[in-house]
């Protein structure tokens, strides 16, 4: 519900700004520029501040859209944005692993109906067979990932995937009994969502996260 505001009031704010634009009240100004860090800044906080913390997602998503902000106005000029990602996304990575237990560059931990999956600067498979399946999340940047739960099964009627792609591919398979929704945001990535979606599923599992010049694939089998 908050990323719903949140987007109906950044598309309001946009019409706002190109309409005092096209009228010539912000003569000189490109609105357009401002429009990506802004948005970025906006998604990150935005899916921060609807869970107990944030994750590295969300941190890249602020960090990135903040850098890009800071060289629109200039705090930054002659250089090139660009040249701060794959530093900053090293950096939040590095944290990561200081601050998490039991995590490693590409590790599948499977426990108690829940799945984590991590492929940075690798690949990684998992497959979850369990019979009470709840809760997932997978972490992929500049790597693939594959999760395959066409087996599992849930005691619930909705379950959760946090879905997280930056530089990377991630495909996830489902059972055809389940149907899929999906809250994920596309910034020069995207996603599809290939799920059959039977009209009385068994449980629905809802997917979030982010594509950061990356790609998330769902589909059943």
């Amino acid at each position: 519900m908050k990323s719903k505001i949140f987007f109906g009031l950044l598309l309001m704010v946009i019409g706002v700004l190109l309409l005092l634009q096209n009228l010539g009240f912000l003569d000189g100004i490109s609105v357009w520029q401002y429009v990506l860090p802004v948005a970025l800044i906006g998604i990150g906080a935005s899916n921060a501040s609807s869970k107990r913390r944030a994750n590295t997602a969300d941190l890249l998503f602020i960090l990135v859209g903040l850098v890009m902000l800071a060289s629109r106005l200039g705090f930054i000029a002659g250089i090139s944005v660009w040249r701060f990602v794959p530093p900053a996304i090293l950096i939040i990575l590095g944290l990561k692993f200081l601050t998490q237990k039991k995590i490693h560059p590409d590790s599948v931990e499977i426990k108690c109906g829940k799945v984590d999956v991590n492929a940075f600067f690798s690949g990684a498979e998992a497959r979850c067979d369990s019979d009470s399946f709840e809760h997932g999340e997978i972490n992929v940047a500049f790597g693939g990932a594959s999760l395959d739960l066409s087996q599992a099964q849930s005691q619930f009627p909705a379950c959760h995937l946090e879905a997280n792609a930056f530089f990377g591919g991630i495909e996830i398979i489902v059972p055809k009994s389940w149907a899929v929704s999906t809250a994920i945001n596309g910034i020069l990535g995207g996603y599809e969502n290939k799920a059959y979606n039977p009209a009385n599923p068994v449980t629905v599992l809802t997917v979030s996260g982010n594509a950061f010049c990356g790609g998330i694939e769902i589909k059943s089998r």
